[in-house]
């Protein structure tokens, strides 16, 4: 989740608060506010380490009776330190927590501890709990079929779940889809299982929740390296299907999963997905790194036309060809919301390709502010379509990057663009030769780095920040 440490880092500090009297003159809040701290966020406090670490975290906890969000992310606590809550938390305390988030705090060995923790949870009945996340840690399948039987004893009210690099499999994911199912059904999730390894057998689950009858709706769901395949998405996209789904999904992460590999199973189940109740929902989708080449993704291409309200899409690293273009410039003119895009590495597009979709996106009504078309093959023709976009653009497209198309490289194309970039007030330009920054990073920028947040799908962590109150 991310934020700077809102309190002192070494143990002894960190007790000696929460131990003091009326007479405590630390250097943060004095006792007398103790009561009123709602925030607590200890993210990278490398010194809160094991046991003794856990034990300062259980101590601030029960004196800290009125905190609603804690945050220990990257605290190097390890198992024991993680159990150290055990005590805490199975007593109810904090009684009005909302959020937790414990991400990255076990290295190895996290079955038994997210266990304990997750039965400590559901003993301490935390009415208000919506917020939960345990990322990168090693959760395993029995860490999460413990969780989810936890979830199923204390029916908390979540509306965010964030299990990103648990390594909880098909059978971790199978229990918690079941489990999240059985949870009151106004709720609303957001859903993040990135790089869990969940296979055919979690995609098929995942997908009978979303259309679940009696259950929450997810409303932002990444399954981002779920070692899906084609089949695992056949599986998973029946539960597309249903009005409930295409009314209340905001965001589809299925990145990553090579769903055109081996045959059209996957694609053909997707694009019978879109067409069948179109998502008139959805605003973000990301198909990314999915190998949709070969001619058998035309279907699912000419089908994104049905996801009208779309406003983020990346296809990028899909290797799609010249004659993929058509289709997808139908349906780019068709997405008139559309305002981020991403084609990175499809260099097989070509020039001719790439004119095509420029084109599309050159419409009046395009209300475009990203384009990330690096190594697309994009060479004359398209560049005099990149600059018609820029012109129709100006003020509006804030960042165009075309870097590795080499023939942009060329003196005459670039002062073409340069120059039409310059007219375009407010249009940053990345060409060949060009270095980025932190603030340009294409659209393939691994998860790892990035916290996937809905809308804004690649933020840097650091810039997620806890709901605003009373902080320590």
């Amino acid at each position: 989740m991310g934020c700077s440490a809102s309190c002192p880092v070494e143990i002894s500090r960190l007790n000696q608060l929460v131990a003091s009297d009326s007479t405590y003159k630390g250097e943060r809040v004095p006792t007398r506010d103790l009561a009123n701290v709602k925030r607590l966020c200890l993210a990278d406090c490398q010194g809160l380490v094991g046991e003794e670490g856990g034990a300062a975290i259980a101590l601030a906890l029960f004196r800290l009776k009125a905190l609603e969000e804690v945050d220990l992310s990257r605290c190097p606590l390890g198992a024991l330190g993680l159990m150290s809550l055990e005590g805490v938390l199975s007593s109810g305390v904090p009684k009005n927590l909302k959020t937790l988030v414990v991400s990255s705090t076990v290295d190895t060995a996290g079955g038994t501890a997210f266990s304990r923790l997750s039965a400590a949870l559901a003993a301490g009945e935390f009415k208000q709990l919506s917020s939960l996340d345990f990322g990168s840690n090693t959760l395993k399948p029995a860490g999460a079929i413990a969780f989810a039987k936890a979830l199923r004893e204390f029916k908390p009210p979540l509306r965010e779940l964030i299990l990103p690099d648990c390594h909880i499999g098909g059978s971790g994911a199978s229990a918690l889809a079941s489990a999240l199912a059985s949870l009151p059904a106004e709720l609303r999730i957001k859903l993040d299982l990135f790089s869990n390894q969940i296979g055919e057998t979690g995609g098929a689950a995942v997908g009978e929740l979303l259309c679940a009858d009696e259950a929450p709706r997810v409303t932002h769901l990444s399954l981002q390296n779920s070692a899906f395949g084609s089949t695992g998405l056949a599986k998973f996209c029946p539960g597309l299907r249903s009005v409930a789904v295409a009314e209340s999904l905001e965001a589809l992460d299925l990145s990553g999963n090579g769903i055109g590999n081996h045959d059209r199973e996957g694609c053909a189940a997707l694009t019978d997905a879109l067409e069948a109740n179109p998502p008139r929902a959805l605003r973000v989708l990301n198909l990314a790194e999915n190998a949709l080449h070969y001619g058998e993704a035309q279907a699912l291409l000419a089908a994104l036309r049905h996801a009208s309200g779309l406003t983020w899409l990346d296809l990028s690293h899909n290797e799609l060809r010249e004659d993929d273009a058509e289709p997808l410039r139908a349906s780019l003119g068709r997405l008139a919301s559309l305002q981020t895009l991403g084609l990175n590495q499809n260099p097989r597009l070509g020039d001719v390709g790439m004119a095509a979709l420029l084109g599309a996106l050159a419409a009046e009504s395009s209300r475009l502010r990203a384009l990330h078309v690096c190594n697309t093959g994009s060479a004359a023709q398209a560049t005099a379509q990149l600059a018609l976009l820029l012109t129709r653009r100006a003020g509006a497209l804030t960042h165009v990057d075309a870097r590795e198309n080499a023939s942009l490289g060329l003196a005459a194309h670039k002062e073409s663009l340069r120059a039409a970039a310059k007219a375009a007030k407010g249009s940053e330009l990345l060409l060949a030769g060009d270095e980025g920054s932190e603030n340009t990073l294409g659209l393939d920028t691994r998860k790892m780095w990035f916290h996937w947040v809905g809308e804004g799908v690649f933020i840097p962590a650091k810039g997620k920040s806890l709901t605003a109150g009373t902080e320590w």
